[in-house]
């Protein structure tokens, strides 16, 4: 599987975390009292920072979750398929 497969799948994974919350969620606040929501957006945003460092190119270590620009670096929520600082195609 390629490593622009294995960040869609994940991706995946973290819109389910999302849309699910409502259910979940409520479950995290009783067993862990008045903090538990915290935990419960702490958790969802977690999966948001593990994919800008887990999902980088081999080639030059640049984040799949990141476009570099001509002024600034953007995040976005879907992977590039080809890294925008080396130019690899990582859906091969």
């Amino acid at each position: 599987m390629t490593l622009y497969a294995k960040a869609w799948l994940f991706m995946a994974w973290t819109v389910l975390v999302l849309v699910t919350m409502p259910t979940w969620e409520p479950l995290v606040r009783h067993l862990f009292g008045p903090g538990g929501a915290k935990l419960a957006l702490m958790f969802w945003v977690a999966h948001g920072l593990v994919a800008l460092f887990l999902f980088t190119c081999p080639d030059c270590g640049f984040s799949l979750f990141k476009s570099e620009g001509s002024f600034f670096t953007a995040h976005h929520p879907w992977p590039n398929r080809i890294c925008s600082r080396c130019g690899r195609d990582h859906s091969a």
